[in-house]
């Protein structure tokens, strides 16, 4: 139930925050904004839970200074797991989209030659004879260009 929670609010706040202009390109990536603001509200949820945990137990040491847990002054060595992880989900629904959108604009037969070459890496030779293509241009031997406009990319 949590987690649907944070993907609730997460999408509130973004929405309202993007309504409200909070997001500027200038200060950094969508992508980058949209993470804190997942992350943000993945910590408020941890907050909310541990006020319930925390409140049977005193604030405040003996001299009235706010107390802090020994384990709150350690950094998390899998800190950064949360990042490589929204990395990878980010950069497979791209991957998506682009394909998607590939697929949209090209006939069927071009976007199996395509996503065999491109994606799954496949030599020429085996893109020929596992799609039956023998006669298509671009197809003798090498692409064409291919190395050229994927690397301008």
């Amino acid at each position: 139930m949590e987690a649907n929670d944070v993907v609730q609010e997460t999408f509130i706040r973004v929405a309202k925050n993007l309504k409200a202009g909070k997001f500027d390109r200038n200060k950094g990536s969508f992508k980058a904004w949209l993470m804190n603001q997942c992350r943000w509200r993945i910590i408020d949820q941890f907050r909310a839970r541990s006020k319930d945990l925390a409140s049977s137990q005193p604030m405040r040491n003996d001299d009235g200074e706010r107390r802090t847990d020994i384990i709150e002054n350690f950094a998390d060595p899998k800190g950064d797991q949360l990042e490589r992880m929204w990395n990878r989900e980010w950069s497979s629904n791209l991957t998506e989209l682009a394909l998607r959108a590939v697929k949209a604009k090209v006939a069927p037969l071009q976007y199996q030659i395509f996503l065999c070459y491109v994606v799954k890496e496949w030599g020429v030779d085996k893109v020929k004879e596992e799609l039956g293509v023998h006669r298509y241009p671009g197809l003798s031997g090498k692409a064409p260009g291919l190395e050229e406009s994927c690397a301008k990319r």
